[in-house]
């Protein structure tokens, strides 16, 4: 197993053979199918890992800067059309021409991207021209809240937990109130790989999709955070892991934990099935981060080509036929 910086790295290494499999975020099968960022590489996913679990933060500084601004003492509860309507009046760099609110996201064509374009059009406004988007590797996140480079970001889990736990930053939302049962990571070979080695990609996805049931029984769940905790992993803290895989989670660093629902989901039918209706979302969020309309013809020949159906299907009663428990 090998670990990398960015998602980038990860797909490029991917995509030149110096890797035969990785987790992937859920766009990039098809967008680097397709030859976008200058990679054309027909890559294909046959098995979700994950959905949901990301969240938009925004720095302390920014949001305590909102609540002085709206007359709000630090820790009361602000609904996002205050939110956006600060950000149109004092971030937008119209009038004052104050600078705008810059946002990162894990990659430019990601889950991320779209669900932060999302959570700005459901505020009434444009992601286009009323505030900056960059490119941060995940784990660089927090630290660049703190050093002022940006001022929010949309990320999976724990990087939005960290950046809370430390006060360095503040939730503004979670991604499944943006985009409920959004795709998140995929497993990811190219076509090629797939055709020269399809019993080693089975064996692959049938052991991935049985960590995958394992991962979604929540007594589990601080096991699990014990292990990715480990310096071989994430190097982290242990608390921070085993909020995210529980759902447990604070918005603010002296906040309430509260349970959130479905924040994160390892199995069932509508995480591991790739394709369909959620592939087809994927993609016209993609279209719009091009900022190009779809055209359909393309749009059936990426989701079935990229998101195979019929490679879930083979590992399902693979697994079944072992006698593992599913979730």
């Amino acid at each position: 197993m090998h670990q990398e910086v960015s998602w980038a790295i990860v797909r490029d290494k991917l995509a030149t053979g110096a890797r035969d499999a990785a987790q992937m975020l859920a766009p990039l099968p098809a967008m680097t199918t397709l030859g976008v960022s200058g990679l054309r590489v027909p890559l294909l996913t046959g098995l979700g890992l994950s959905t949901n679990g990301s969240g938009i933060t925004l720095s302390a500084a920014v949001w305590t800067k909102m609540l002085d601004t709206l007359g709000l003492p630090l820790q009361h509860e602000v609904n996002m059309s205050a939110v956006a309507d600060v950000i149109r009046k004092v971030y937008t760099g119209t009038g004052s021409v104050r600078q705008k609110l810059t946002f990162a996201v894990v990659h430019g064509f990601s889950t991320h991207a779209i669900l932060l374009r999302k959570w700005l059009r459901g505020m009434g406004l444009d992601p286009d021209r009323d505030v900056s988007m960059i490119v941060v590797p995940p784990s660089q996140m927090a630290d660049s809240l703190a050093e002022g480079v940006i001022d929010g970001y949309c990320a999976g889990e724990p990087w939005n937990t960290l950046a809370i736990s430390s006060g360095r930053g503040v939730a503004a939302a979670w991604g499944l109130e943006v985009w409920a049962h959004a795709p998140d990571k995929v497993l990811c070979v190219t076509e090629p790989w797939h055709e020269e080695n399809p019993q080693t990609h089975l064996a692959l996805r049938v052991a991935l999709l049985e960590a995958c049931h394992w991962l979604a029984q929540p007594g589990n769940a601080l096991e699990a955070a014990r292990v990715m905790a480990d310096e071989r992993y994430l190097g982290m803290n242990e608390s921070n892991l085993a909020r995210a895989l529980s759902g447990r989670l604070a918005r603010t660093q002296a906040g309430d934990v509260e349970a959130v629902g479905d924040f994160l989901s390892f199995a069932g039918p509508e995480v591991n099935e790739p394709g369909g209706a959620l592939a087809a979302q994927i993609l016209d969020g993609c279209y719009d981060l091009l900022g190009r309309p779809v055209d359909p013809v393309q749009r059936h020949l990426l989701i079935s080509r990229c998101f195979r159906t019929d490679l879930y299907q083979q590992s399902l009663s693979k697994l079944s036929g072992t006698g593992a428990t599913q979730a």
